[in-house]
């Protein structure tokens, strides 16, 4: 049986959560984006989405291991077009349909979508939708589609971050068409988001990745911008991801929660800013060293004080050569003139002359390079670091280059790979790490232990909502755990524009288990693959990290298990509650590896050693 339900309005709060607008003559897949809300008294399993066959479609199908009771959250469906797009403006009504044995009923719903002309000029502002690697969901990305057609010899890329209130959509449109660049503005899963941190620091790049994957971009001419608190994305994705981008361009941005809202960092000292050290922006500057930087400001700015570019202009100057600084008379936070064809604010023309001018070397040999964490950016040119000595500390990598010899030195690097194409790029023979040498091959180098924590795989507890992952509960258990998924999963569609899999463990396969990182909330230790070196256990009665028991506790915590990053939140008996305690879905906060809550707030924070064991200095 079939139940219709009603489109979504798109032009009011409730909108989906993505979707394109095919070119005409493109067989790009793309997707489609809603929330999907479980109303029934226990999970749905086995979920399936279907696009069905129309005049402008092929049929389609993606699975979903599962929704929570009295969950909401996204649903993609696969937009597979047909040859019979052929024109700009057409009407093309997508039916989509979801599926479950679980169910009685299967729902259906219309949704029409319009599509873009094959000519750049007729349609060049468009949405792009894709699959995030982050969860699964459907996020787009405004695009501002070049004027002209590829010579052949690759465009130039410009990745704008919007700011707070605006869509992605928007942000592209404030720009006009370059003859041989696209503009690629990057949604931060909504309006506000994630503040371009964490999760919006991942969006960004996704898209980018995206637009790089389906475009032949010159991988010399990538440029990073932004507007207000994507200004602040601009320093932050800049300094921390400089390999990225030759020109880094922030017009009125903030530098960080500490100069801007007033949000000080705990003490350096402290786990809790060990793991938000990324937020902390002046730290990383010198990585911008042989980047050209152009700042953008408005003197009469009443939304971000002028103060905060001054004030990062003295952080990078002793650094950056390359420095530009444009302050507009009596311009207020946004503003346009006569100078751009699009809003002068962010489509200023010496800024896109600058990035005309400029070029990035993907494979630099002469850099400093200074990261926070392997989790956040581990990798420069032909250096990636797989795990830090310490988390107290950031870790850096200093590189040389002598004729064909390159000298790497490091500071806080347990272990580190360099890569066999990057060193082959400066027709490198021998390179010396440390003091030790190794020989030029084919091979990737990897120096220092095999084992331990590698980037993907690293925490914080903050990470493992990084990858597609599922909340598992034990369905014996109480029912608070099971609550407790529900709001998870629906606060990550509300704040995230994301989709989440919940599941009882009796309904995880090895398949599930192998896609997802598993977040298990209050399941027996006994179920779970994980070494008691790092973790004492749980229970009933107390919860215990190295030897260390706590009563009347809730535990948040990461560890490995297989080939992924898993997570434990858990409580004793009666304690569930406490559970709501842990941020989440924020930007201004990320969990060190574990932390244990009471009822008067944190009893236990800390770190786990980069070999995955259990060391009482770290916490």
């Amino acid at each position: 049986p079939l139940k219709e339900v009603r489109e979504d309005d798109r032009d009011g709060d409730r909108q989906p959560g993505g979707w394109p607008d095919p070119i005409a003559g493109d067989d790009l897949v793309q997707y489609i984006g809603l929330p999907v809300l479980n109303h029934t008294n226990g999970p749905v399993t086995g979920v399936r989405t279907r696009v069905l066959e129309t005049e402008y479609l092929e049929e389609t199908t993606m699975h979903f291991p599962g929704i929570g009771t009295s969950s909401v959250t996204q649903l993609s469906f696969e937009v597979r077009p047909k040859d019979t797009i052929t024109e700009g403006g057409l009407e093309i009504p997508a039916t989509l349909r979801v599926e479950s044995l679980d169910l009685e009923w299967s729902y259906e719903t219309t949704f029409t979508l319009t599509s873009a002309d094959a000519d750049p000029t007729v349609s060049p502002n468009i949405r792009v939708s894709y699959l995030s690697p982050v969860d699964g969901s459907t996020q787009y990305y405004g695009l501002r589609r070049a004027s002209e057609p590829d010579d052949g010899d690759g465009r130039g890329l410009a990745l704008s971050l919007h700011g707070a209130s605006v869509k992605a959509i928007g942000q592209s449109g404030s720009y006009s068409s370059k003859p041989d660049m696209i503009v690629v503005a990057g949604t931060n899963r909504r309006r506000f988001g994630f503040d371009w941190e964490l999760w919006g620091r991942l969006q960004g790049l996704n898209a980018m990745a995206h637009a790089k994957s389906t475009h032949d971009i010159d991988p010399t001419r990538v440029y990073l911008t932004g507007h207000s608190m994507g200004g602040h994305g601009t320093w932050q994705l800049g300094t921390l991801f400089p390999g990225l981008f030759a020109v880094v361009g922030p017009s009125a941005g903030w530098i960080s929660f500490a100069t801007y809202g007033g949000n000080a960092f705990p003490a350096e000292t402290s786990p809790f800013y060990w793991a938000r050290r990324s937020s902390d922006t002046p730290r990383y500057v010198e990585n911008l060293t042989h980047r050209a930087v152009y700042i953008i400001h408005g003197d009469a700015d009443d939304n971000v004080p002028i103060s905060q570019a001054y004030t990062m202009k003295g952080y990078i100057e002793p650094y950056v050569t390359d420095l530009q600084f444009h302050v507009e008379p009596g311009a207020g936070h946004w503003w346009d003139g006569d100078k751009a064809a699009g809003a002068d604010c962010v489509d200023w023309p010496e800024l896109f002359a600058t990035m005309d001018d400029r070029r990035l070397d993907p494979w630099e040999s002469e850099f400093v390079f200074v990261s926070p964490s392997p989790w956040v950016s581990p990798t420069h040119s032909f250096v990636t670091v797989q795990s830090a000595a310490t988390p107290a500390a950031d870790l850096r990598v200093t590189s040389t280059q002598d004729g064909d010899t390159i000298t790497v030195t490091t500071d806080n690097v347990r272990n580190l790979t360099l890569s066999a194409e990057g060193l082959n790029a400066n027709e490198a023979t021998v390179v010396v790490v440390d003091g030790e040498s190794y020989p030029v091959g084919d091979e990737d180098i990897w120096i220092g232990p095999a084992e331990g924590k590698t980037p993907a795989r690293y925490g914080p507890v903050t990470q493992v909502f990084m990858e597609p992952f599922c909340f598992v509960y034990d369905p014996a258990g109480p029912d608070a755990y099971r609550h407790f998924a529900d709001y998870m999963t629906s606060g990550w569609n509300i704040i995230g524009n994301g989709h989440a899999c919940t599941l009882p463990l009796d309904k995880v396969t090895d398949e599930i288990r192998a896609e997802r990182n598993m977040i298990y909330l209050g399941v027996p230790v006994t179920e779970v693959d994980i070494s008691l070196d790092l973790l004492t256990g749980w229970g009933d009665e107390n919860v215990a990290v190295g030897g260390n028991s706590y009563g009347g506790a809730a535990l948040a915590a990461v560890f490995p298990e297989g080939d992924r990053l898993s997570a434990i939140y858990t409580a004793t008996a009666g304690d569930e509650a406490l559970l709501y305690q842990f941020p989440l879905w924020t930007s201004r906060f990320v969990t060190p590896d574990y932390m244990i809550l009471g009822a008067n707030g944190a009893l236990g924070i800390g770190f786990w050693a980069p070999d995955w064991t259990f060391d009482g200095t770290l916490g």
